[in-house]
């Protein structure tokens, strides 16, 4: 009986000491995450793969989002390349004149496309460019001023 016991001792010892090694290897193992890292998941919900969720993992099934959470909202967002300025109806236009402050004014572009300015009155831009724009005024302009271009 005395060599039962003893016996039941050195294994419980030995499991403890290797429960005991097994922790401490666990704890101590290399390649710790830094503490802002987010580990990514390859599971996404974006838009195009609605309809394949909920998965057989039935993540979040019966989370409700609570004071406190903090959440992380992604956008997905298309790039698409610049296209020139066009003057379209409502914009502002902003006509001035260096020499003569008292002609520079701003205007609304009317329904009818047209803004109205001092001496030569009603004119077209709607749809045009800035650039576009600024040569009709100037040459509109011709007539009353001398015009020195200074684009």
């Amino acid at each position: 009986m005395m060599i039962n016991l003893q016996l039941k001792k050195r294994i419980v010892g030995w499991g403890l000491i290797v429960c005991l090694i097994m922790f401490i290897n666990g704890c101590a193992k290399e390649g710790k995450l830094p503490p802002d890292y987010e580990k990514p998941y390859q599971r996404s919900t974006y838009s195009f793969d609605q309809g394949t969720y909920p998965s057989d993992q039935d993540l979040f099934l019966t989370y409700r989002i609570s004071p406190g959470d903090v959440l992380d909202v992604m956008f997905q967002i298309q790039a698409q390349k610049a296209k020139e300025f066009r003057i379209d109806l409502y914009h502002e236009i902003h006509v001035v004149f260096p020499d003569l402050p008292n002609l520079t004014l701003t205007q609304k572009i009317m329904p009818t496309g047209d803004i109205v300015l001092p001496y030569i009155g009603q004119v077209h831009v709607l749809g045009l460019t800035l650039n576009e724009t600024h040569a009709l005024l100037e040459e509109k302009y011709k007539k009353f001023f001398w015009i020195l271009s200074y684009r």
